[in-house]
């Protein structure tokens, strides 16, 4: 990756504290001999699991009646912004009606 970006910032990337840029991407991608898309491709699915991950555990926290836990999820999640389909942003603010509700 020389002359593309540092191994400060190869290593930060690998431990998950900072994400790469699209600009990066492509060009590791172009060094790399990889189709660009390929790589976005795999970001796009690595956050939508990570959605559904978050979905998950915030049923499991009405199911188990752990509205605190939930309102800290549905705080962190508006603050990070993941949830940007209208749907997600629905499921996001009917869970945080749910948890203001019980709290």
């Amino acid at each position: 990756c020389h002359g593309i970006c540092s191994q400060s910032q190869i290593s930060k990337i690998e431990k998950g504290i900072i994400y790469p840029s699209s600009i990066l991407l492509y060009q590791l991608s172009e060094r790399l001999g990889i189709d660009p898309n390929y790589i976005f491709a795999l970001t796009k699915n690595k956050k939508i699991k990570y959605i559904e991950n978050v979905k998950c555990v915030m049923r499991d926290c009405v199911k188990q009646k752990q509205y605190n836990e939930l309102y800290e999820i549905v705080k962190k999640e508006k603050n990070d912004d993941n949830f940007q389909s209208k749907e997600d942003k629905q499921f996001l603010l009917w869970h945080e009606a749910i948890a203001i509700y019980y709290v």
